[in-house]
């Protein structure tokens, strides 16, 4: 996987966004797991997230399971109130 410089940071050209991936029920959370390892083995770890999508967070979490040092995590919050987004954050980063 190729990476890329970014400020102080080095990025693969290419990270797993968990919109459809991720949103998924319990019983998918083995699959997920599946996926975001193999991602993760591909070199491929900048995962992008957010709470408007659903249950992805917290599956991604889960999947990332002891490999969370590896990664690279791109939140955002969709509101233009400031203690509903810090509230989306508190909670992207729990």
């Amino acid at each position: 996987m190729q990476h890329r410089p970014i400020a102080a940071l080095f990025v693969p050209v290419v990270g797993m966004g968990t919109s459809r991936t991720l949103d998924v029920p319990s019983r998918g959370q083995p699959l997920a797991n599946q996926v975001t390892q193999s991602a993760l083995d591909a070199g491929s770890t900048l995962i992008d997230s957010s709470p408007m999508y659903g249950r992805a967070e917290a599956v991604v979490g889960k999947a990332l399971g002891d490999r969370r040092g590896e990664t690279l995590i791109a939140t955002k919050v969709w509101t233009e109130d400031d203690e509903e987004a810090e509230r989306q954050i508190d909670a992207s980063l729990a």
